[in-house]
């Protein structure tokens, strides 16, 4: 009985061996800002369009430390070991705003937000991710929502809500691989909010409504 008994725990010893050396490896850090882009805001007196950002929504899953990736059976596991750089919300607003920013006629507004007699059109910015997906070795996913409303709000129109779908293939297997996809993803969007922010303030012609 007693060497049954020995027997049948030598897989759950072995199973909590590889536990803990999978718990002791070093964590691993990643952004989704893409690594050209320009992390200085334009001076706002050489702007010619100011941005207002708010917060950023996403989804209950995705609002972790942890990367998320798509299991087999489309469900979604947290990666302990595989972290973001700061929380995930902001991610998604240092990236996509880097893009935006990128252009020299656009600036963000100083802290105080809108600023009243302003003669620089100002438009508030609202992001919000819908879903994000991570299948490692097969694809980068990504579906968003923003809006985009000319300050001061109710006088200037209702916002435009805009929608729009990336998904693109992975080509490679590690976590870094999909991290790199999705910051081209984050780049793409942030191309169209500042295409309709150009176009909605009248610096370019020729922009549909949503940047596309």
């Amino acid at each position: 009985m007693h060497r049954l008994l020995f027997r049948s725990l030598i897989p759950v010893a072995c199973a909590a061996v590889l536990a803990g050396c999978a718990g002791g490896k070093e964590p691993s850090f990643y952004t989704l800002q893409a690594p050209t882009e320009a992390a200085i805001t334009p001076a706002v007196r050489a702007a010619s369009v100011l941005v207002v950002p708010g917060p950023v929504r996403v989804p209950d899953a995705l609002d972790k430390p942890e990367v998320v990736v798509l299991s087999g059976a489309q469900q979604v596991i947290p990666l302990p070991t595989d972290l973001w750089r700061s929380q995930f919300g902001e991610e998604v607003k240092t990236a996509v705003l880097g893009t935006v920013l990128a252009d020299s006629r656009i600036a963000q507004a100083p802290a105080g937000g809108y600023a009243q007699g302003n003669a620089i059109p100002q438009y508030a910015l609202h992001l919000g991710v819908d879903r994000m997906d991570i299948a490692l070795g097969q694809y980068a996913r990504l579906d968003a929502t923003w809006s985009l409303q000319r300050l001061p709000a109710g006088m200037a129109g209702a916002p435009t809500v805009c929608r729009a779908s990336w998904q693109r293939e992975v080509p490679g297997s590690s976590v870094q691989d999909a991290v790199a996809v999705h910051q081209a993803l984050m780049q793409e969007w942030g191309l169209r909010i500042r295409r309709q922010l150009l176009g909605q303030s009248g610096q370019i012609s020729g922009i549909s409504g949503c940047g596309g």
